[in-house]
Parts: structure tokens; sequence; C-alpha cells
């Protein structure tokens, strides 16, 4: 079964104790308000490793020219430094970058040779705007937790964790698809022999298979 909504994974939570599902969320009683709160905590902890889908780079970011301070864009809670400041100790603080190397917000001196410095994010995403094989392992991870929380019955959440493991394999599965994809699209090298022998990338010089 595949989690699309919202509604659809706080179901799954509530019927893994044996609690009759709800047609939404919108005025959630104490079992649905604690499911949304487990699922949320659930989302936050498996979004803040940093998958696929909500990591991105090339973020060129200018420092005030004041105070040389660098706000995070809305949703950041990570951050990984590219460029010549990659895993030079640059850290979400206050929604501002912070340099715990010189101990400053002033990241003036951290620039690249553009003037900018360049990272990489990582984003919490809202529910709906996960993959679904993300909202699947969320909604089992949360399922077990919920009952686990409620004191339900431990055969029963142990036998539910299989699908959770099914889902995390899946997570995992999709996450090495993508890495490799963007190890074949970042590397120039293999791009040129693509584009030379044809397929997907065979325009991306302005030449045509075999030139």
């Amino acid at each position: 079964m595949s989690i699309y909504t919202k509604t659809n994974a706080v179901n799954t939570m509530l019927r893994g104790i044996s609690i009759a599902p709800v047609p939404n969320t919108d005025d959630p009683d104490d079992d649905v308000g604690m499911a949304l709160q487990t699922l949320d905590q659930v989302s936050f902890d498996i979004q803040s490793t940093g998958w696929w889908f909500n990591k991105e780079s090339n973020w060129k970011l200018t420092p005030d020219p004041i105070s040389g301070e660098v706000s995070v864009p809305s949703a950041a809670i990570d951050i990984l430094a590219e460029g010549s400041n990659r895993g030079n100790g640059l850290v979400i603080r206050d929604n501002i970058i912070y340099d715990t190397l010189n101990h400053t917000n002033d990241l003036t001196s951290r620039v690249d040779t553009d003037g900018k410095i360049n990272l990489q994010f990582i984003f919490y995403l809202t529910f709906e705007q996960l993959p679904p094989v993300a909202k699947n392992l969320i909604a089992y991870v949360a399922r077990r937790k919920f009952a686990q929380d409620q004191q339900a019955d431990k055969d029963r959440w142990n036998f539910q964790r299989i699908d959770e493991e099914d889902a995390w394999k899946t997570m995992q599965r999709m996450e090495a698809v993508h890495k490799r994809r963007n190890q074949f699209s970042n590397n120039a090298v293999m791009n040129e022999f693509i584009n030379r022998v044809g397929g997907p990338n065979a325009r991306a010089f302005n030449r045509k298979p075999f030139d």
C-alpha cells in the first residue's frame, strides 16, 4: 500500500492500534493529534539524513555587504559547503550561517572567486511534497513509534515492522539509483562519451550521435 496523503498516513497509524480511521485531520482529537506529532517528528528525523529528493546543490549566496552575514533559505535544516568551503565548518544557527572555524557570522572571508559562497542544503519538505517511497517509509516508522508510545501489543507492532523494513530497503535502493545517476550526470568525461555514442545526452554538446 502506498501512503499518498497525510490523512492516509495517520489512518495507517491509527489502524496499527485498532482505532477507527478518520476522514481528515483538520479537527484532530487526542489520538489524531498525537499521531500527527509523531508523524511530523519521524518525517523530520528521516529527512535530516539528506536524500536525493531534499538535497539541493549549487546555492550561490552573497554575504550582506555590511554585516557579512548569510541567511539560509526557508526550510533548510542542514548545510554542506561546496567549492572552496567544502567541509570547512559552516553550520546553521538561528537561520544564519555560522563559521565554526573563525567563530563569526561574518562570512566575507569565505567567499569563492565570484564573491559568493557555494552551498548544498538539506531541506525539510512537507509530507505532501515527499516522493511516495519516502511517504511510505515515514508512515510505517511512525506507525511503530506511535504504537510503542501508546503501549500497544508488542507482538502486533513487531509483525508490522516487516512493512517498515521493506520500506527502508526501497528507500535505500532509490537513493542508490539516484546517486549513480548523479555520478554520471556530473561526470564531464562520461557525458562526453555518452554524447558521442548517442543516447539521451547525444545533443548535450550540439553534436549528432557518432559525430
